[in-house]
């Protein structure tokens, strides 16, 4: 669900906030395409690896995807609620990176949980993993049809169905098992090394003990 509702998002991103900005605020669109889009989406390039890697060595996945998804709820809501529609291009690429990095953080832990517990016999499951990037675009477009053009609603409400729909899925989300972080393999595995180390000094000391007892 996590990952639907994340394409759901980026399907938000991608067309209604775009129509929003050039055509609501009245951003320029070589703006857009200039200064804010290419600079929003570095978080994209920057944070994945060292996401993944903090993720798999200290913490797992599900913390930070509940934080991602945390991300993306607030900055949806905002927009809509507190009704931000000033032309102010700082303000925008502000707006525009945080929702990039709760998205990117949601993304990366959403890929590193399901490929953890997926297995290689699974094929239908990751390829229906990987449609869901084509799901999301589906569902959004196809609302904003009946929304749009038959209702006639304003475009942020779509911000706040984004908000919506990553707010109830934080809740599945809290309730999945968390893979263990490697750092807590190796404590445990370095553990249980020093126990059978010890068991068996404490067993060879028994066995001298023993012989020398005979003796």
């Amino acid at each position: 669900m996590s990952e639907l509702v994340l394409n759901i998002n980026y399907a938000i991103l991608n067309i209604y906030l775009i129509l929003y900005l050039t055509k609501t605020i009245g951003i320029p669109v070589t703006i857009l395409l200039g200064i804010l889009v290419p600079i929003s989406i570095l978080p994209y390039i920057l944070t994945p690896y060292l996401l993944g890697r903090y993720a798999d060595e200290y913490i797992g996945e599900k913390r930070p995807m509940i934080i991602g998804l945390a991300i993306m709820m607030i900055m949806l809501f905002s927009i809509a609620l507190f009704k931000i529609d000033s032309p102010n291009i700082f303000l925008w690429l502000t707006v525009l990176i945080i929702l990039r990095i709760g998205a990117t953080v949601n993304e990366t832990m959403n890929y590193a949980y399901f490929y953890k517990k997926i297995s290689y016999s699974q094929a239908g499951l990751m390829v229906f993993f990987q449609n869901l990037a084509n799901l999301g675009p589906l569902i959004i477009t196809a609302l904003g049809l009946v929304l749009i053009d038959t209702l006639h609603i304003n475009l942020t409400y779509f911000f706040l169905l984004g908000g919506f729909l990553t707010f109830l899925t934080i809740f599945p989300v809290l309730k999945i098992t968390d893979t263990e972080p490697e750092t807590k393999k190796l404590a445990f595995l370095k553990n249980n090394l020093e126990k059978r180390r010890f068991s068996s000094r404490f067993r060879e000391r028994l066995q001298q003990l023993v012989t020398s007892f005979r003796k």
